[in-house]
C-alpha cells in the first residue's frame, strides 16, 4: 500500500495512499494500538490494501476477482506497521 510499479520496475508513490500509510504510522506514534487504528481507519471509510490495489487494477482496466476486505482488522494494521520496507529498506527479487 502506497507504492505501485513504475513503468521502469521501480517502485512508485502513490500519493493517496501514502498519506494513509503516514496516518496509520501517526496514529501508532501517539499510542494507539493496532486494534484501535483499524477501528478509526474502518471509521472514516479509508480503503484497506486489497481495495486500494484492486482498484489499481480496475483503473488499468484489468478483471480481477481477489477477495476485497471491506474493513480494517488489526492484523492488517500489524502487517504495515511490521514491514521494513516503509522505512526505507529495499529489498532485490522479494
Amino acid at each position: 500500500m502506497g507504492y505501485r510499479k513504475g513503468p521502469d520496475g521501480e517502485p512508485e508513490i502513490v500519493p493517496e495512499e501514502a498519506d494513509y500509510v503516514r496516518l496509520i504510522f501517526d496514529l501508532y506514534i501517539s499510542g494507539y494500538g493496532y486494534r484501535k487504528i483499524a477501528s478509526y481507519l474502518t471509521a472514516r471509510n479509508i480503503p484497506t490494501p486489497s481495495m486500494a490495489q484492486r482498484e489499481r487494477e480496475l483503473s488499468r482496466g484489468r478483471v480481477t476477482r481477489k477477495r476485497v476486505a471491506p474493513s480494517w482488522s488489526d492484523a492488517m494494521v500489524k502487517e504495515l506497521l511490521d514491514n521494513d520496507f516503509y522505512i526505507g529498506t529495499l529489498r532485490l527479487k522479494k
